[in-house]
């Protein structure tokens, strides 16, 4: 569930929601050569239940949410060493730190940031961080209409500015991509409009360049599909803030729903998958190339 990671000696990491000895969810790692080791298994109690996706730090310890469990039910944000030792560094309340959190991103710092898909003071999720001390604070509040809800996961650039999609609320109720300035400036990038045409419901996370332009999926829509409110599209934001789509799937041919966000190569090519359709049935793994 959510993103994997990769750590310098080709090591993957990555999370299974509904697994583990108590079926909480488990952190794994897997060599290069294909062994795992289970590194956590969720309880279901303070340490959480059902993790997102992860981020790992130049030390080799992984940052990840869980969307459920903790003290008060709402969903926790925890810290495992490399040998696997879980540390908690917030546990929602389900009031103004909001709840279910979402996959995280950090920064050179070793500040954390997140989304929680509900909550806030506005009730549609809140966009937090967690400094490299401890300290858990709100950055924004979502607002639904005007900037968007339930939000996915965040990245960070080299200079502190944090982005991110909304699956829903924004202009048309179709979704939307922020950005958060190191500033604190809050602004919409992209708010969806005609999800036959430009998509909807983006997830994932988003992706830079090295020029700075912004990609992504959005899990509904795209004029190329054969059903245009299920299919799904790759789209590009470039440094001017035009929208673009790469890619509208169409789901007999290629597949739909790609919720998971995409991967870039030093070429320029964009990797991704659907869970679903596809000439399988069964969804597809894509490339888009560079032009």
């Amino acid at each position: 569930m959510g993103n994997v990671v990769l750590d310098r000696a080709g090591n993957l990491y990555g999370v299974a929601t509904n697994a583990g000895a108590d079926n909480h969810g488990m952190v794994y790692k897997l060599t290069p050569s294909g062994g795992e080791t289970i590194l956590h298994s969720f309880a279901g109690g303070s340490d959480g239940t059902y993790p997102f996706g992860l981020a790992l730090d130049s030390a080799g310890n992984l940052y990840g949410a869980a969307s459920g469990g903790g003290a008060n039910g709402e969903g926790v944000i925890y810290k495992l060493t490399p040998s696997g030792v879980e540390t908690i560094l917030h546990t929602f309340t389900g009031g103004a730190d909001g709840y279910d959190p979402d996959s995280l991103a950090l920064d050179s710092a070793g500040n954390v940031y997140g989304t929680t898909y509900y909550g806030g003071v506005l009730g549609s999720g809140v966009l937090y961080k967690i400094d490299s001390t401890g300290a858990f604070s709100v950055l924004h509040n979502f607002a639904y209409a005007t900037d968007g809800s339930n939000c996915n996961s965040v990245t960070a650039d080299a200079a502190g500015d944090l982005y991110g999609t909304c699956f829903g609320g924004g202009a048309q109720d179709r979704g939307m991509v922020f950005k958060l300035s190191a500033a604190g400036n809050f602004s919409t990038l992209y708010s969806f409009k005609d999800i036959s045409e430009d998509g909807g419901q983006p997830s994932g996370a988003l992706i830079l360049d090295a020029a700075g332009n912004l990609y992504g999926t959005a899990s509904l829509g795209g004029s190329g599909s054969v059903h245009p409110t299920a299919a799904g599209v790759v789209f590009e934001i470039d440094t001017t803030g035009a929208y673009s789509v790469l890619h509208a799937f169409s789901p007999a041919t290629d597949g739909e729903g790609p919720g998971a966000g995409v991967a870039l190569d030093s070429a320029g090519s964009l990797y991704g998958t659907c869970g679903l359709s596809g000439p399988g049935g069964g969804g597809t793994l894509f490339k888009i190339a560079s032009e």
